[in-house]
């Protein structure tokens, strides 16, 4: 058998004909053509491994491939040869990496599409409406930017940045200072693990509290040891059972005034039973050992959203099924 016939039978293995030699003249490449009559040069040695490819055909599935993912391929990339020069359906223009697209291919389709393009320039307007602008890009979801107000950086999800819903934690603090002068307390600072929420303060009487920032941006405070309030009056932590349609939970809460604190829980035409009623000398020492309990049994307790449903004005987020019932019979007994 000479070389050529031998080339000719390594060829057809592989769906390619030997057409002859090769025109750049290396002496190790041959001419072949491909099962479409794609004409190219190849090793010989590459043909009789059988790792030969069509480089037309392989840019021709490749530009297939794109289309079902709504892409159109325009041509190679100035980074290289494993990148492509891409459209999309959105008509911005970037270089992907060929494997992208045929990963791409292989997923299942989702709602939207993300297109860097666009989502950069997106971030830019959404930065323009917060204020703000980019100093660097952390990782993929996190970024550092700058308040065009004060010139502080703050690094954040990119996320908050759409959401426009960035503060700047230093100057804020003087806010919250400023805050409280209004109304003749003294701001102290944080108040350990009650997040953005709340904040210590000096109280006129000395005391020190641990107050949300809204109670006291409206003035809707008081002090439990000084102030004539339902924290310093008598009190008692409640047990109920109550009952509306084909449904039935139980309610557990504090209050001086039950059957005023019962109207308010917007539970319409439903059944009421007073299951347990434990008396404290003041309101501060029945709401520690409610919110106690409440913390103790946290994972016991019903979805607030579902609650929401039954309880059309509060109370929703201290329901408990009545599994729970003889477990907090036993925790309010012992304090009687």
């Amino acid at each position: 058998m000479t070389k050529e016939e031998k080339y000719r039978v390594e060829a057809q293995e592989f769906g390619f004909m030997f057409l002859g030699d090769s025109s750049c003249g290396k002496y190790n490449y041959r001419k072949y053509s491909c099962e479409k009559g794609h004409i190219s040069d190849y090793q010989t040695q590459h043909m009789r491994r059988g790792n030969c490819t069509c480089t037309e055909c392989y840019e021709e599935e490749l530009k297939e491939t794109a289309r079902k993912v709504g892409y159109e391929i325009l041509g190679l990339s100035d980074r290289g040869v494993e990148f492509r020069q891409v459209k999309k359906l959105c008509g911005c223009i970037e270089d992907i990496r060929k494997g992208n697209i045929q990963a791409k291919s292989r997923k299942e389709p989702k709602a939207k599409s993300t297109c860097k393009t666009c989502y950069e320039r997106e971030l830019n307007e959404a930065m323009n409406v917060a204020n703000v602008e980019l100093v660097k890009h952390i990782d993929t979801y996190t970024s550092e930017f700058r308040f065009k107000s004060c010139g502080h950086s703050k690094i954040v999800q990119k996320a908050q940045v759409f959401r426009n819903n960035l503060v700047c934690r230093e100057c804020v603090e003087d806010v919250y200072k400023n805050e409280a002068i209004s109304v003749g307390i003294e701001y102290i600072g944080l108040s350990g693990d009650n997040g953005d929420r709340r904040r210590l303060y000096k109280l006129k009487c000395g005391c020190i509290r641990d107050l949300r920032i809204d109670h006291v941006r409206d003035n809707s405070f008081a002090c439990y040891v000084h102030d004539d309030t339902h924290y310093i009056k008598p009190s008692s932590v409640y047990l109920l059972k109550i009952t509306k349609g084909d449904n039935s939970w139980l309610k557990l809460g504090y209050s001086k005034n039950l059957s005023l604190r019962i109207s308010n829980y917007g539970i319409g035409n439903s059944t009421v039973d007073i299951l347990a009623i434990v008396n404290f000398d003041t309101g501060a020492n029945a709401m520690l050992f409610e919110k106690g309990l409440h913390r103790k049994y946290k994972v016991q307790r019903l979805n607030k959203k579902d609650m929401e449903l039954l309880h059309k004005s509060n109370g929703h987020t201290e329901c408990y099924p009545l599994t729970m019932t003889s477990v907090l019979l036993e925790e309010l007994g012992r304090v009687q």
